[in-house]
């Protein structure tokens, strides 16, 4: 049996400068990345918050993979608080196009 195919490589992790730099370009350009893979870089709780925090401020944001990264519920929180977030934000401009062709029906 040959071992050394047997390994996994293990995913090169993500330093606090580098997630810094990437959460920082989310939040402060108009950025449309619609596709990050960040699959082993050991992320761990603290980048999810701020992976989190820059999904709040970038909603382009539509495929995230953060497996094999540390995260526990907590971290797991943060980003789905941002999912929810911005699913309540979709809602609401859903309500707005329906008051406004209640308003139309008034009207005719």
């Amino acid at each position: 049996m040959d071992t050394k195919n047997d390994k996994k490589s293990a995913g090169i992790p993500m330093g606090e400068s580098e997630l810094s730099s990437l959460c920082e370009r989310l939040i402060e350009s108009d950025v449309s990345l619609t596709k990050l893979c960040l699959f082993d870089r050991n992320v761990g709780d603290a980048g999810a918050a701020r992976i989190a925090d820059a999904m709040h401020a970038n909603r382009t944001l539509r495929w995230l993979d953060l497996q094999r990264n540390g995260i526990s519920g907590l971290g797991a929180a943060c980003l789905a608080g941002a999912l929810v977030e911005e699913e309540e934000d979709d809602d609401d401009d859903d309500d707005d196009h329906d008051h406004d062709h209640d308003h139309d029906e008034d009207e005719g």
